[in-house]
């Protein structure tokens, strides 16, 4: 998948159906008190330029753990109250705020790594943005949702051989949850959510802490 990292801002969009959309979805579901966001995983810096075209002011903390994504993110965005920051998620002490977003990073995690996220987030922070791709409740639902996925990519011109390189990529390092399993683990760590966009193993949720 090296071609696809070093061309991400473009290749995303043409293996991403719905990637825009639901960038644009998180922003304009960050709570209007929020002063603060920690975007985890934060790649090119696409959610936080987003976040920037209407709340210019916010401060924001994004952490990526590959360094070439984070140097494009800093030569992109050169203005805002914005801090980079090249850590692993798993392994580093979070800096606080309000909100905090992530757009399809946490569907690579195992199970107790994920626990461990969504527990964090709901200690430290009062609100949580999260996109990520989903499984398929059945395994005839999630060959649907793959094909129309690699059906999309062929539609964009993508070859054969990097779509071949993708199903590998998503074999290897794919773990995501069921919705079933999703609404369990996050009820369970105390967060009430509401789904903002559901589509053909893709969704947008917006969590806050339940007191």
């Amino acid at each position: 998948m090296k071609e696809f990292y070093n061309e991400y801002d473009r290749m995303i969009r043409l293996a991403c159906p719905c990637y825009d959309y639901c960038l644009n979805l998180m922003v304009e579901n960050i709570p209007s008190e929020v002063s603060s966001v920690l975007d985890l995983g934060s790649g090119t810096g696409n959610l936080i330029s987003s976040i920037l075209r209407s709340r210019a002011r916010i401060k924001i903390y994004g952490i990526e753990l590959q360094k070439n994504l984070v140097a494009i993110a800093k030569a992109k965005i050169r203005k805002g109250n914005v801090v980079f920051l090249q850590r692993d998620i798993l392994n580093f002490d979070w800096p606080k705020a309000d909100c905090v977003c992530s757009s399809l990073v946490i569907h690579h995690l195992t199970h107790n790594d994920k626990e461990r996220v969504f527990r964090k987030i709901h200690e430290g922070s009062k609100s949580f943005l999260y996109f990520d791709r989903l499984k398929g409740k059945s395994a005839v639902e999630e060959t649907v949702n793959q094909e129309y996925l690699f059906s999309y990519m062929r539609k964009n011109g993508l070859s054969e051989r990097v779509i071949e390189e993708g199903k590998s990529d998503m074999r290897r390092n794919d773990k995501p949850l069921k919705v079933k399993e999703l609404n369990c683990l996050l009820a369970s760590i105390g967060f009430d959510f509401s789904v903002l966009y559901l589509e053909k193993g893709f969704g947008v949720y917006l969590c806050t802490r339940n007191e």
